[in-house]
């Protein structure tokens, strides 16, 4: 099949058309024959344009669904493919009807549209969406509409933005909670045991029972409810399929936690969950991420037979020397023990790039607190006020941004950060619930621990040399980088200069 490298959208930043390495990405990806492709491809790569393409030539001239992992991705994908059509949930449109309200007021089309007496944006916004060619949504919206609504279900190809988050989507979805309040709205007794599986389940069959009976009245008189009563017979529809899942799916192997609520979650995706929460929606998926976890393990967390998938790993685009990961191991970090030797490296390396801007990825707000003190250049945030301090910083001439959880999302383009510090290994915490029964649990837990930290490290390190032409440097001062490199991609491993 004969691809060209033209970008079939009209922004003017695509005239140029593909790259070779980007219409040997396309022209790969729509020779393969399996459901899902997973396609690892590095910052400066450039995922959408190559991904949009990809949809065009898979859909053609059917609908494609493009999804990401945030409302704010939605809106620059929007703003580059202006033929694009992007939805959001109901809570993103006014109530035309009830003003003081937004569209999540209703959970369906409301009677008064539905005869034509008003409009309504977010069902007009969800007739063009279904009926556009190219259409943007988020995953938690996809997933909320696929399973509980299905009108973008049975798609041909769905393409998947940042799919090194799809696990912890489908998890969150999937996981059962339950609010002391929400037993007490339905009027229904806590299990007698509630650490206890057995007894939970016994609870659920009962309250299915009550809350059966329930829905069966409602549905008799649905044609002359109000709108508070419908809203109450959506939330009882859905409480009843939770509690099914809960009598029947669920097993020891999930977690389970009690603190303000009672949650059930998985402990790892299977194909059975991931073929019911998101496989049978489309005939393929293409997966896309700057920093996909290696084909066995990503395949493994996601539920997924690893014959079904095809696993492309990207060259980077940029050349080494604009991008050098410098590995300085000065101290393997341990829980408790000093770190003042990083936090001295960490200054010195600070005091070096003198009148430029850089970022400290601190891990923790303790060693953000402690790294920050030490330097009158440095900008440090709470969790209030993250956005006014990433102002403050990108206004400085030579400002560093210290922060504690900035390993995605933040563009430090150009002159944004020229330098780029990890002074910590950011393992996941252990004494994390589901982080701990991952690593104790079986061998692949303690292959997960290693992997997933890595993957940290790379998205870290991914927030500066955004593009072809930029640069900068990339610090990692803690020695149990060693036990992680591995799993790093190969365009990553071979930026590692060790200095001693």
């Amino acid at each position: 099949m004969e691809i060209s490298n033209k970008i079939p959208f009209s922004n003017p930043k695509f005239k140029d058309g593909l790259t070779p390495l980007q219409h040997k990405t396309v022209a790969d990806v729509l020779s393969s024959r399996k459901k899902i492709i997973m396609l690892n491809a590095p910052t400066g790569f450039g995922k959408s344009p190559c991904s949009m393409t990809i949809a065009h030539h898979l859909n053609y001239p059917n609908q494609s669904l493009y999804l990401c992992s945030s409302k704010i991705l939605q809106d620059q994908l929007a703003k580059d493919f202006t033929e694009a059509y992007q939805l959001k949930g109901r809570g993103n449109y006014p109530c035309t009807l009830l003003p003081t309200y937004n569209a999540d007021r209703c959970f369906q089309q409301c009677d008064e549209y539905k005869i034509g007496d008003i409009d309504c944006a977010y069902e007009d916004a969800k007739k063009e969406a279904l009926a556009a060619t190219f259409t943007i949504l988020n995953m938690h919206y996809y997933e909320n509409e696929t399973n509980y609504v299905g009108r973008f279900s049975k798609r041909k190809t769905v393409i998947i933005d940042e799919a090194d988050i799809l696990e912890d989507i489908l998890i969150d979805f999937i996981a059962l909670d339950i609010h002391p309040k929400t037993l007490e709205k339905f009027k229904l007794d806590q299990p007698k045991y509630v650490t206890k599986l057995d007894s939970w389940k016994e609870w659920a069959d009962k309250a299915l029972k009550i809350l059966g009976e329930k829905v069966i009245k409602l549905k008799a008189a649905e044609d002359h409810l109000d709108r508070e009563s419908k809203l109450e017979l959506n939330k009882l529809s859905r409480m009843c399929l939770k509690l099914n899942m809960l009598k029947n799916d669920i097993t020891e192997d999930w977690i389970f936690e009690h603190s303000e609520k009672f949650r059930f979650q998985p402990l790892w995706l299977d194909t059975k969950l991931t073929q019911q929460y998101l496989l049978k929606h489309a005939e393929r998926f293409v997966m896309m991420s700057a920093t996909m976890l290696p084909k066995v393990i990503a395949c493994k967390l996601l539920g997924l037979d690893i014959n079904d998938v095809d696993y492309l790993e990207i060259d980077s685009p940029i050349p080494i020397a604009n991008r050098p990961i410098i590995y300085k191991p000065i101290k393997k970090l341990k829980y408790g023990e000093s770190e003042d030797e990083v936090y001295k490296e960490t200054i010195k390396i600070i005091d070096e790039n003198k009148g430029v801007r850089g970022i400290v990825h601190g891990v923790s707000y303790t060693r953000a607190k402690a790294i920050a003190s030490l330097s009158n250049r440095c900008i440090i945030h709470n969790t209030y006020d993250k956005n006014e301090k990433i102002r403050q910083y990108c206004d400085s001439k030579d400002g560093v941004f210290v922060s504690p959880s900035s390993e995605r999302g933040l563009d430090l383009h150009g002159d944004l950060a020229r330098f780029n510090i990890i002074p910590k290994v950011p393992f996941p915490n252990t004494t994390d619930k589901v982080v701990s029964k991952r690593i104790y649990s079986s061998p692949f837990g303690k292959l997960w621990y290693r992997a997933v930290t890595a993957q940290t490290i790379t998205q870290m390190s991914g927030r500066t040399t955004r593009g072809i032409h930029d640069w900068s440097k990339t610090y990692i001062l803690d020695a149990a980088f060693d036990s992680v490199i591995e799993f790093t991609p190969k365009w990553f491993r071979e930026a590692i200069k060790v200095e001693f």
